[in-house]
């Protein structure tokens, strides 16, 4: 018998077709499509190896039911992806990086990506990320630097546009929304299961980064500044706390500047979290990479208000 091979490339589509086809008469009247229908995942006496996809035969149908089919599979088609849109879109807010946190760990590279000076007249702009070679922490609020790095056994705060980045993630908002965090947020864990779910409520895609702010008194923050050593192409998070100023800081009142992404694991968030965020202390003293965070009583979440609304569909 003459088959006809169909490859759906993706899981829902496949999915959604046999449960349509095989529970109800929808295209093909009284008939059940089952009679029509099978899955092979045997040719030929042997396995197919198609983890990600199905290989569905069938047998050439009349011209009544190819239309049928047609038709029915057209409708599934549209009604997949208009639910993948629905679930996959909202408000977002143009978040830019440059450089990769992967290149540093799996590759050496510490290299400068971009001038901090290519940013300088950006209104309203925030940004974290990593002084070339590893030379120190970047940390922007509202245009304004607070880029620290090491001398000795001094922490320096810089202020000037003068800086290149290994790593830099950046957006521009004009305007923010606060939330009060719960008593009962306290791990970094709780901190970003609340972030996704208050930006959620607001619209945000929470499927595409967003920066968010933190402002209040922590419980303890673990902070460093790196400042890598010349030559070293052995890389890991320890040793980038390890190799600068680093510590923890109890009952301390600070500024933070976060990104929160689950699709930029490696790039600019580790693979342990989904936020990267950096902070300023009240006092002016200290600016740099958090590591580890209690949240206090009475600190604020805020979250971009998004004027300029753009619908955004991204690959899963």
């Amino acid at each position: 018998m003459l088959y006809k091979r169909i490859v759906s490339n993706g899981k829902k589509i496949s999915s959604l077709f046999r449960q349509l086809c095989f529970s109800s008469s929808f295209c093909f009247g009284n008939g059940s499509i089952s009679r029509y229908l099978t899955v092979f995942k045997v040719k030929n006496g042997r396995k197919r190896k198609s983890p990600n996809r199905e290989i569905i035969l069938l047998p050439l149908l009349s011209s009544k039911n190819k239309l049928a089919l047609i038709t029915c599979l057209g409708s599934l088609i549209i009604f997949g992806l208009s639910a993948c849109e629905e679930q996959h879109t909202g408000k977002t807010i143009e978040v830019k990086y440059a450089g990769a946190l992967r290149n540093m760990m799996h590759k050496g590279d510490i290299s400068a990506q971009i001038s901090l000076s290519e940013l300088a007249d950006l209104e309203n702009l925030y940004a974290l990320g990593a002084i070339s070679k590893l030379k120190g922490e970047i940390q922007i609020f509202d245009g304004q630097a607070w880029n620290t790095r090491v001398v000795g056994d001094s922490l320096i705060v810089d202020s000037s546009f003068a800086q290149s980045a290994t790593l830099l993630v950046y957006a521009q908002v004009a305007q923010w929304n606060t939330i009060d965090i719960p008593n009962t947020i306290h791990t970094r864990k709780d901190l970003e299961q609340f972030i996704k779910q208050q930006a959620a409520e607001q619209g945000i895609n929470t499927n595409a980064p967003f920066p968010f702010l933190l402002e209040g008194a922590f419980q303890s923050v673990d902070w460093h500044v790196i400042n890598w050593k010349d030559g070293d192409m052995e890389h890991s998070h320890e040793k980038h706390i390890k190799s600068g100023l680093h510590g923890t800081l109890k009952d301390v009142s600070l500024q933070a500047l976060g990104f929160y992404s689950e699709r930029h694991k490696g790039i600019f968030t580790h693979h342990t979290a989904h936020t990267h965020i950096h902070m300023k202390t009240a006092n002016k003293r200290i600016a740099g990479h958090i590591d580890e965070l209690v949240v206090g009583e009475q600190v604020l979440l805020k979250l971009p208000v998004i004027t300029d609304l753009k619908e955004s569909i991204l690959p899963k």
